[in-house]
């Protein structure tokens, strides 16, 4: 290889490593999310390894065979004295046949690649049979999906027909124009009071009936208060009060003490 050659190879290795150098700095930098610096970094060292690679694997090696291949040239030089001899000798080695051992060689390959492509076909052929059962497995759990969504479609359809849980009672005003006190109970204040008059509970026995879905019910209207009714126990207060018992807060209220 000539020098301009040499150098050409030389700078064609490392315009494709600095290439290959920022790609591999771009992918760390948009694929894997490295930082700017430690792709950069990366780049540059993968682009010198590969250009040192390069310029080794391919603007070296022609240089050390065309060394050699230098060195050979002067040597026959020396040996202008022989080279008559030795052309009589150059003439019967031109007797060398090969040729016909090539024509002989020809034959051969031409049939083994016959029997080789007929033994894979043959081979070919037998692998589809066992593939025939998978289809028939991969159907049952197709119908089993099928029969799991058609029993969602019965209970969500069954659920819409099923009637909504009835309220509780609800009154428009209190019987006989007189409410009950409900900050008799603990944990109804005047605020709550009013509030649960307006949702139309006035007396002590309505609060007493309530069962685990009045309770939840009621406690849905109650904005700003849920979680009274069952942290207070409302409930066993009301039916106390409602049989005409009283309570210790019950009295604290009548006496006036509370509010």
């Amino acid at each position: 290889m000539s020098e301009s050659a040499g150098a050409e190879c030389r700078r064609n290795s490392w315009l494709v490593a600095l290439a290959g150098g920022a790609l591999v700095a771009l992918m760390l930098l948009f694929v894997a999310h490295y930082g700017v610096l430690k792709a950069l970094v990366i780049g540059l060292v993968f682009a010198v390894v590969l250009g040192v690679v390069l310029v080794w694997a391919f603007c070296s090696r022609p240089a050390k065979t065309a060394a050699p291949a230098a060195e050979r040239e002067p040597r026959p030089a020396p040996e202008p004295s022989p080279v008559p001899e030795p052309s009589p000798v150059v003439e019967p080695a031109s007797a060398p046949a090969p040729q016909p051992e090539r024509k002989a060689e020809a034959p051969k390959p031409s049939v083994p690649p016959a029997f080789v492509s007929a033994q894979p076909a043959t081979r070919l052929v037998a692998a589809p049979e066992p593939v025939a059962p998978a289809p028939a497995i991969a159907v049952q759990p197709a119908r089993r999906k099928r029969a799991s969504s058609a029993g969602l479609d019965a209970a969500l359809a069954k659920s819409k027909d099923e009637p909504p849980a009835p309220a509780p009672e609800m009154l428009s005003a209190p019987r006989g124009g007189r409410a009950d006190d409900l900050k008799q109970i603990k944990g109804i204040g005047p605020k709550l009071e009013t509030l649960l008059n307006e949702v139309g509970i006035w007396h002590f026995d309505q609060i007493a009936s309530w069962k685990a879905k009045d309770i939840a019910h009621v406690d849905e209207l109650l904005v700003g208060f849920r979680g009274r009714i069952t942290r207070d126990e409302w409930v066993k207060q009301a039916k106390v009060l409602a049989a005409g018992g009283t309570t210790e807060f019950s009295q604290r209220v009548k006496k006036g003490g509370v509010y």
